[in-house]
């Protein structure tokens, strides 16, 4: 049985490697630039980008408020 291999860019964006990577429920998706996998990237690695920004980069400002 052959299976159809996901993979990412590198000029994906992480939302984007992160709907992949829970859409097909892999553990991590080959990056691949033509032919050549030049990478892989994991929830590990998408975590460990988060843990670089801040709250303030990434919150939502637009807030109802009673």
């Amino acid at each position: 049985m052959r299976r159809e291999v996901i993979t990412l860019r590198p000029d994906a964006s992480v939302a984007a490697a992160i709907q992949a990577i829970l859409r097909h429920r892999v553990g991590g998706l080959p990056v691949v630039e033509g032919d050549a996998v030049v990478g892989i990237v994991t929830p590990r690695d998408l975590l460990g980008q988060a843990l670089y920004r801040l709250v303030g980069d990434i919150m939502t400002t637009d807030v109802a408020t009673v």
